[in-house]
C-alpha cells in the first residue's frame, strides 16, 4: 500500500480479451453502477484536478498547503453553504480546534481569513457578519499550521488511525453513525463496502474496471464526511486503440453529493482527482441543511489504493 507509481498505461480495444493491461481483479463483468439518481457530470476530472460544482464563494489558502473552500448550494429556502477542507499532511485540521468543530461557515471563514478580508455576500446573508468566537483571523496561527513534533502526523499524514477517528468524532454527530472505515484497500475488501464496476470514458471503446465506495444519508440536517488518501496503486493512463491519450492517470476521485428536499436527483457539490503528490492529504466536507440527503463517494479506485473514510449525520 505504499507505491506511488502512476506512469504505466492501458490500451483498450473492442474486447476485454485484447486489453494489454487489466485491473488487478481481472477482466470480470460487474453489475452496472446505479447512478440514475445523480445529475450528469459534464466531464471526468484531469489528473489532480479539483472542481467546485456549486457556487464557488471563496477559497482560503492556509499555511502548510491546506485550504478551505466555501460552496453555495441550493436555492430559496433550501439555500446553504458547505465547507470543504483539504488538509495537507502534517497540518492541523479544523477539528483540532474545538471551537470550529461544527461551527457555521461564517465562524470558519472569520477564524481562518486575514483581518480585513471581505466576507462573501452569500455567507453574510445566510449567517450574518458578526462572529462570536473572536476577531477575524484569530485561528490563523493554528489552522493549517504544521502539527509540530507529533511524529505520527509527520510520518503518516492524516492516515494515523487514532487521529483520523478523533477528527470524525470531534463533530459529535451520533444520530447517524459515525461510520469509520480505516485501512481500506479496495482489492482486499474485508468489510464488503467496495463495488467493482466499469467506468466508461468518452474517448474509449472499452470501459476499464475500478472500485467504488459510497455512503448515503437521507433526510438529515447535518453531514460530515472525511476521506484521507493513504497510498496509491498504479493508475495507468488510458489510450484509445489508435494510440491517442484518452485520460492521464484517472482516479481515485473523491466526490461529495447533496440532494435538497423535493429534488429527485443528487447534485455534485465538490470533487477532486487525487494525484501522487497528495498522498497523506485528507478531504473534509461539512454541510448543515435541513432535511437534505448527502453522500460521500470514492470512484476510480484501484485494488491497492489505501484510504481512511469517515462519515456521520445528525438531526437537529
Amino acid at each position: 500500500m505504499t507505491t506511488n507509481s502512476r506512469f504505466s498505461l492501458r490500451l483498450f480495444f473492442s474486447t476485454c480479451a485484447l486489453a494489454l493491461v487489466t485491473s488487478a481483479a481481472g477482466c470480470v463483468e460487474a453489475p452496472a453502477e446505479d447512478d440514475s439518481d445523480e445529475e450528469p457530470i459534464s466531464s471526468p476530472l484531469a489528473d489532480g484536478e479539483e472542481r467546485v460544482n456549486g457556487e464557488h464563494l471563496a477559497t482560503l489558502e492556509l499555511a502548510g498547503g491546506s485550504r478551505l473552500i466555501f460552496i453555495g448550494l441550493g436555492e430559496g429556502d433550501e439555500e446553504t453553504v458547505a465547507v470543504v477542507s483539504a488538509t495537507a499532511p502534517g497540518a492541523r485540521p479544523l477539528s483540532a480546534l474545538p471551537e470550529l468543530a461544527d461551527a457555521s461557515p461564517l465562524e470558519i471563514f472569520n477564524a481562518a481569513s486575514p483581518a480585513g478580508t471581505q466576507i462573501p455576500d452569500t455567507i453574510a446573508r445566510l449567517y450574518g457578519r458578526q462572529s462570536t468566537l473572536g476577531p477575524q483571523g484569530w485561528a490563523l496561527e493554528q489552522v493549517g499550521q504544521p502539527i509540530g513534533d507529533d511524529p505520527s502526523m509527520l510520518q503518516t499524514g492524516h492516515c494515523n488511525n487514532a487521529n483520523f477517528t478523533a477528527a470524525v468524532n470531534a463533530y459529535g454527530y451520533n444520530d447517524h453513525g459515525p461510520a469509520i472505515r480505516l485501512d481500506q484497500e479496495p482489492g482486499i475488501d474485508a468489510q464488503g463496502v467496495w463495488d467493482f464496476y466499469e467506468d466508461c470514458f468518452d474517448q474509449l471503446s472499452e470501459c476499464p474496471s475500478y472500485y467504488k465506495y459510497e455512503r448515503r444519508y437521507a433526510d438529515i440536517d447535518a453531514f460530515y464526511g472525511r476521506v484521507a488518501v493513504c497510498a496509491l496503486d498504479e493508475h495507468p493512463s488510458l489510450y484509445t486503440s489508435w494510440g491517442t491519450v484518452a485520460r492521464v492517470h484517472p482516479g481515485p476521485t473523491i466526490q461529495f453529493w447533496y440532494r435538497s428536499p423535493g429534488a429527485t436527483s443528487y447534485s455534485l457539490a465538490y470533487s477532486t482527482d487525487v494525484s501522487a503528490g497528495q498522498v497523506g492529504t485528507a478531504w473534509d466536507y461539512h454541510g448543515i441543511a435541513t432535511n437534505y440527503d448527502f453522500k460521500a463517494v470514492v470512484i476510480q479506485a484501484e485494488a491497492h489504493d489505501g484510504f481512511d473514510i469517515g462519515t456521520a449525520g445528525e438531526d437537529f
